[in-house]
This record gives C-alpha cells, structure tokens and sequence, in this order.
C-alpha cells in the first residue's frame, strides 16, 4: 500500500505515532490521542439505503428522543441567533425539527439521494457539501453541527477550518461522534461494528482526546466535551458469543447496564461523544 507522508500521520492531532490494529485491517491507532484511522483509501456511496440501514439499528423512540434533545441544547445554547448550518444534514430530520419552531436552516450533504430527500421536507436551503464550501457571499451561522459526521471525512482539518469562517462572532460548533472511548468498543475491541467500512463508511474513530485536538487545531475553542449512552449489556452473549441469555439473566444485565451508564457518561465512556466550540476570536 503506497502511503504517503500525511497519511502516516494522525488526522486529528497530528502526530506521527500510528500503531496498526493487529486483527482490523488497514486501520492504525494514534498512541498520541488514542483514536484510529483507516487508511485503505476506499470511498461508499451514501445512497437512500445507506440512511435507511443506519436507522435500522435504533428504534424510532430513540432517534425522536435523540433529535428532540439535540434540539433543546441548540435552543439553550444560542439565545441570540437561530441562524443554522446542519453539516451532512442526510434527509433533513433535525433541520425538518429546527425549521418547525421558526429557526432559520441551511444543509448541506454529499448524497444526492439525501439532498432530494431533504427538499421535499424543506424550505430552507440545501447544497451538496462541495458545492457549499465554493460559496463566497454566503452570511455566517450562529451554529454549525455536524451530528455523526466528521468521523466520514477522510482528512477533516480542511473542513474545519473552512467551517470556522463560516461561524459569527461568538457563534457555536456542535457535533457529535461514535466514542472510540466507550465502553462498548473497549467491550467488543476490533469486533465492534464500526471498523466495517463496506457499511459504516468511516475513516475516523475518535476519543475525547482526538476531538478535541481537532478542535484546537483548526482554530476553535473548546468549551465542552461529553458522552451520552453506554452499553447494553444484554447484546453482549448474542453478539459475541451467539448466546441468548434467559430470563432472569436478562433482567440483571439491564441493571448493570444501568449502573455501567451513569458511571460511563460522566467519564466520557458514553456511546456517543459530544463536542462545543466555538471560533476563537
């Protein structure tokens, strides 16, 4: 495999201290910030199915619950400007969300299925992302997110500092990834699902400490980063082990899923990890 320079480096922080993943091929472990990068150059292509298959793996009580608290924090979190960017917007669930209670949103994504998808739900403006960034007269945003996004792109720092211009004076980052902290990957090491790129698509797994370097490194600073969820202790017998637990053995590993939760989250062990940034000034 012919790699270049770059590509021996971390995206993320930088360093050049990439360690391969003994039973995940093509993929390398940072031993600065503890993420891990593929670098077997492949793309996917995000097609309607695409978005439909990541749905599958929630129940639609959690995607709405999810969406509504994404929802809130932005509300709480800009109290002078509902002006939004959502960045890999997919079909345009959260801007569809943001749109009804009178925000102002823009999406851009790089499927076409999706875009199509998003203008039939929407009035506000939606671009393939690389049309997007060749804009030059459009006004900045009070929020930008990215909501399992940055863990697709293949070289992320670019695109953040491009987005970093596109913020207002005291305007907000927000986004969100898969935890490469979490205790569900240090559960299933290179048996968690997302190292399977054919149905993920993802370049990146990041830990607090790759986002955050991210961050730093393309300008923005950092405000808060956190977790939400953990795992759920009753996939672990049929997943693993092909195993379906009874009963009774169920009902105890949702409890100790309980407990894993409200220790995980606090020490940014959650399922998904969350970042806020804002430009600095």
């Amino acid at each position: 495999m012919d790699q270049t320079n770059s590509d021996l480096a971390c995206a993320l922080c930088g360093a050049r201290l990439l360690i391969p993943l003994r039973t995940s091929t093509g993929w390398f472990r940072c031993r600065a910030c503890g993420s891990a990068r593929l670098l077997t150059k492949t793309n996917l292509d995000y097609t309607a199915d695409y978005y439909q298959k990541s749905l599958e793996v929630i129940s639609q009580a959690h995607f709405n619950a999810t969406l509504a608290w994404r929802r809130d924090y932005l509300v709480q979190l800009s109290t002078s400007g509902r002006r939004l960017l959502d960045v890999g917007c997919g079909p345009g669930d959260f801007l569809t969300l943001m749109e009804s209670i009178g925000w102002d949103v823009t999406g851009s994504d790089i499927s076409a299925d999706a875009i199509q998808a998003a203008r039939q739900r929407l009035r506000g403006r939606l671009f393939d992302t690389n049309d997007f960034f060749l804009l030059t007269n459009d006004d900045p945003y009070d929020i930008i997110t990215l909501w399992d996004v940055v863990e697709h792109i293949d070289d992320p720092q670019p695109t953040f500092h491009r987005l970093r211009e596109r913020l207002n004076h005291g305007g907000w980052l927000v986004l969100s990834t898969v935890n490469y902290r979490s205790a569900k990957a240090a559960f299933y090491g290179t048996r968690w699902p997302f190292f399977d790129f054919s149905r993920w698509g993802h370049y990146h797994h990041i830990t607090p400490t790759g986002i955050r370097s991210l961050l730093q490194a393309t300008g923005f600073e950092v405000v808060s980063v956190f977790s939400h969820g953990s795992l759920n202790l009753r996939q672990l017998p049929p997943d693993l082990w092909n195993i379906r637990p009874g009963r009774a053995t169920t009902w105890l590993l949702d409890k100790a899923s309980g407990v894993l939760r409200r220790v995980a989250e606090p020490l940014c062990w959650g399922d998904t990890l969350y970042a806020v940034a804002q430009g600095r000034q």
